[in-house]
């Protein structure tokens, strides 16, 4: 089971594995990037990894057991670039990029060779800071955030038309929106209901739902002291409850689990153990929680019965 969590700012990106209750590392290697990585991700079925970072560059390696191979080198953006997301290829080869540059870029595969699909330039005139591809049921959807603080949709009705921009939020969070992730499908009234979790430079997480092809939004418990840097929603297999991560500035990471509409909170890593957190992740099934430090370590946390979250394993990088 691959786990979706890469260190970030490591010039020398880790694939991860678990077996049983441990994680071991398969391998390290150098992406020839000319500057500091900022998101390392694995497409759907694992054998593709696409790298992002402040040399503006998008690099695509074919992952083939222990080796690797630069197989596409993706020049666009003309800035930094915070985020890399591999769509669900239910729906086409797409992969979705963010800049410094104020750009959103959504490249396709065609023929073997990744070309521009559609770009979406900021009118806000602010970074663009991260995006998140909505569940396959939703079709062609991404949501970006911005160093302004709005959320945005961006949607492919059908191969026919062109992309369209939707508004989410106006004032998401002040300072800027950091972290996004999407509810698993659901139903509301018989009806499917899209959610989405959103966090930045403030104490406090967003939920935002579409109902009636209207926004609504609110606002999960607050239980951080500073930033919250990531979310991240789990999947619901075997679940009968929503389950949302989040880490901060604070050096502490929550889940928040929904029942019966309200939203309780456990504490998981309680900052006293001095790792700088950056990014929180689901195992598919969404029983295993990820932590990804600034100290190049990634913790691993399961539930126990008593509710608790446990720490079960630690990676280390020693490159």
């Amino acid at each position: 089971l691959l786990l979706p969590i890469l260190h970030l700012l490591l010039l020398l990106p880790i694939v991860i594995v678990q077996r049983r209750n441990m994680v071991e590392p398969l391998h390290a290697f150098e992406t020839d990037h000319e500057d500091m990585i900022h998101d390392a991700q694995l497409d759907y079925y694992g054998r593709r990894l696409a790298t992002c970072s402040t040399d503006a560059t998008i690099k695509i390696f074919d992952i083939m057991g222990e080796k690797q191979e630069l197989k596409h080198t993706l020049r666009g953006h003309k800035n930094a670039v915070w985020q890399v997301l591999w769509c669900n290829p239910t729906l086409g080869n797409f992969l979705a990029s963010c800049s410094a540059d104020k750009t959103v870029i959504i490249w396709k595969e065609v023929d073997g060779e990744w070309q521009t699909s559609y770009t979406y330039n900021n009118e806000y005139g602010s970074s663009m800071t991260c995006i998140a591809w909505g569940p396959p049921s939703a079709g062609l959807v991404l949501a970006c955030g911005m160093s302004s603080g709005q959320l945005l949709l961006l949607r492919k009705m059908n191969a026919s038309e062109g992309w369209e921009t939707e508004m989410i939020h106006k004032a998401a969070h002040d300072g800027g929106v950091l972290g996004l992730s999407w509810a698993p499908t659901s139903l509301l009234d018989g009806e499917e209901r899209l959610r989405l979790v959103s966090c930045g430079c403030e104490k406090t997480a967003k939920i935002h739902t579409l109902t009636a092809e209207k926004w609504e939004h609110s606002s999960l418990p607050e239980a951080h002291t500073d930033w919250v840097r990531d979310v991240s929603w789990a999947p619901q297999i075997g679940l009968d409850k929503d389950m949302i991560a989040s880490c901060g500035q604070d050096k502490k990471v929550f889940v928040y689990t929904g029942e019966n509409g309200s939203w309780s909170t456990k504490e998981v890593l309680s900052g006293e153990e001095d790792h700088t957190v950056w990014r929180v992740a689901w195992s598919i099934s969404g029983h295993v929680l990820t932590v990804s430090c600034s100290d190049n370590v990634v913790l691993v946390f399961k539930q126990m019965l008593d509710g608790s979250w446990q720490c079960v394993d630690q990676l280390t990088n020693k490159p």
